[in-house]
C-alpha cells in the first residue's frame, strides 16, 4: 500500500491525462523537476518513492521531449492501477474534474431533459456504448454535450470528434488524440483503450459511403475495450447493424425510442405516454422525460 509521499505524487501524477503517455511533447509538470516543485522537495527525495511505486506498477516512466527543455528528460504517468490507488485516497469533495480533448461544443444550457441525461450518463459510466439518432434540430448535439458535461463531472476524460464527409477513421482520432495519430482500427481501440473515457463522435451521418464501413468498424472496435463510445447521428443513420451499441432514438417532443435490447435482455416493446422503448430500457422509464 502507497505511504503519505507516494500516494502525494499519485494524487498528482493522476492529475493529467492518459492522452499524455505517448504524446511527443509532454508539460514540465509531469518530469522529475516538475514533481519537486510541486511538492516541495529536492529532486534525489523523490527517487526511493518513484522506484518503489514503478515496482508496484502504480507509475511508469519514459524518456520524452519536455515542452521548454533542450533535450529528452524523464517523465512519469500514473497507470490505471494507480489512478484507482489515487481515487480511493482522494476525499469525494475533492474530485478532480475531468478533461477534454477535441472539439466539445460549449455547454448549453437544458431544459427538460435533466432526468434523461442523468440516466443515459449512468448508463455510459458502467461502459456501455450508445447510438444517439434523431431528426434535425431535435438537439441531439445539446444532449451529447451535457452528457460529455455530467461524465467530466465524475472526473473522465472526454474525446470528442466531428465527422465531416470526407472524415475516416485516422481523421477522426486525430481529433480524439491530437498529435501523431494511429490510423487502423486495432491501434486505435488500442490507444482509446482506458477506464473512464468517454469517445465521442458527433455528426456521424456526415460520413460519406467511402468511410462509412471502415468508420462503423473502428467504432465497433471501440466499443469493446474499457473506454464509452457516444455516437451521435441523423436519422436514418448511416451504419448498419452496429454490434455493441444500444440505440436511442430522440424523436419529437415527448418521444425516446430506445432500440436494440443487449443480448440476454429482454425483448418485449412497451410503450407509455409517448415513450417507446425495449424491454431492455424498462427500469429507465421514470428517468426518461423531453418536452
Amino acid at each position: 500500500m502507497p505511504n503519505q509521499r507516494q500516494l502525494e505524487i499519485l494524487t498528482y501524477l493522476s492529475g493529467f491525462g492518459r492522452d499524455l503517455e505517448e504524446s511527443w511533447d509532454v508539460p514540465r509538470e509531469i518530469s522529475l523537476a516538475g514533481l519537486a516543485e510541486h511538492l516541495g522537495v529536492v529532486r534525489s527525495a523523490l527517487h526511493p518513492p518513484l522506484n518503489s511505486l514503478e515496482e508496484q506498477g502504480l507509475v511508469i516512466s519514459r524518456t520524452a521531449h519536455v515542452i521548454g527543455a533542450p533535450r529528452r528528460r524523464k517523465v512519469y504517468h500514473a497507470t490505471d492501477t494507480g489512478r484507482e490507488e489515487a481515487a480511493k485516497s482522494t476525499p469525494s469533495e475533492n474530485k478532480r474534474r475531468g478533461r477534454s480533448v477535441g472539439p466539445i461544443p460549449g455547454q448549453i444550457l437544458l431544459h427538460g431533459r435533466e432526468n434523461f441525461v442523468e440516466a443515459v450518463s449512468s448508463s455510459l459510466s458502467e461502459g456501455s456504448s450508445i447510438l444517439l439518432e434523431g431528426l434535425p434540430g431535435i438537439g441531439k448535439t445539446t444532449v451529447a454535450a451535457s452528457l460529455a458535461e455530467a461524465l467530466l463531472d465524475e472526473g473522465w476524460l472526454v474525446r470528442w470528434a466531428n465527422c465531416q464527409a470526407d472524415s475516416d477513421p485516422s481523421s477522426i482520432a486525430g481529433m480524439w488524440f491530437g498529435g501523431r495519430t494511429p490510423s487502423s482500427k486495432e491501434a486505435i481501440s488500442a490507444r482509446a483503450d482506458s477506464k473512464k473515457t468517454l469517445l465521442v463522435l458527433d455528426e456521424a451521418q456526415q460520413s460519406s459511403g467511402r468511410h462509412s464501413n471502415s468508420i462503423q468498424e473502428m467504432l465497433e472496435a471501440c466499443s469493446e475495450t474499457s473506454a464509452a463510445v457516444l455516437v451521435v447521428t441523423r436519422a436514418p443513420n448511416p451504419f448498419t447493424g452496429m454490434s455493441g451499441f444500444d440505440s436511442i432514438r430522440v424523436g419529437g417532443p415527448g418521444t425516446i425510442e430506445c432500440q436494440g435490447p443487449p443480448p440476454g435482455r429482454y425483448d418485449r416493446r412497451e410503450s407509455n405516454g409517448g415513450l417507446h422503448f425495449n424491454g431492455w430500457a424498462s427500469a429507465w422509464y421514470q428517468a426518461l422525460v423531453t418536452r
